[in-house]
């Protein structure tokens, strides 16, 4: 007898195979987990300095949900998305001065501290596509419409490859409040040449809808 397996569930097979698991980071030990992830990633690439408790929190953490990615039962990667908050920018209008977009910035998020542990970095692209994935089940269930990518060239190329619609944001001349924001991290943009782009969910499905 032959078994007739769809895009959608012979990946999630490989997961299954690849031993990973993908989960939101709800409970304080979970979310510190995340933090030590980010932080060692991080300082590991020369983008932030060593921290003394080994966990790298910003501000926008605070109103963002986090993800984690286990391999057999070991955490490798980890991912956030920043929600919209009145009273704070996006991380990417703090570091790019982008014009502020014309629909309402309620519809909007922000995908950032995809992370993934040096030992399957570049080398399992399921781990990056898994959290993704869960960044949009997420989005989709609330009705977010736009997602702000702060990511290079290369990187948006190779997602867009896949299906993922995607837009480069024009840029100002940086203002003193993004140098400032770029501070502590600018090791990361004198290494990366880093751009603000925005991603329509509903144009994107066609990525989502096999991984």
């Amino acid at each position: 007898m032959i078994i007739q397996f769809s895009k959608k569930v012979f990946t999630h097979l490989l997961y299954f195979i690849k031993g990973l698991r993908f989960k939101r980071a709800v409970t304080e030990d979970e979310k510190n987990l995340f933090f030590k992830i980010r932080h060692d990633v991080y300082h590991e690439m020369g983008y932030i300095p060593k921290m003394k408790n080994g966990l790298f929190v910003d501000c926008h953490d605070e109103y963002s949900i986090h993800f984690l990615c286990y391999r057999w039962g070991k955490p490798v990667g980890c991912g956030r998305l920043i929600l919209y908050c009145p009273e704070r920018n996006f991380q990417i209008e703090d570091f790019f001065n982008i014009e502020r977009p014309k629909v309402s910035r309620e519809k909007f998020a922000e995908v950032s501290a995809v992370a993934i542990v040096s030992k399957f970095r570049g080398k399992n692209i399921f781990i990056t596509m898994g959290l993704m994935k869960s960044i949009y089940n997420y989005v989709v269930e609330h009705d977010i419409e736009y997602l702000y990518f702060n990511t290079t060239e290369r990187l948006a190329k190779y997602f867009g490859s896949f299906g993922l619609s995607y837009a480069l944001l024009s840029e100002g001349e940086l203002t003193e409040h993004n140098i400032h924001s770029r501070e502590f991290s600018k090791a990361a943009f004198e290494k990366n040449v880093f751009r603000p782009y925005v991603i329509e969910v509903a144009k994107s499905k066609k990525l989502f809808k096999v991984i």
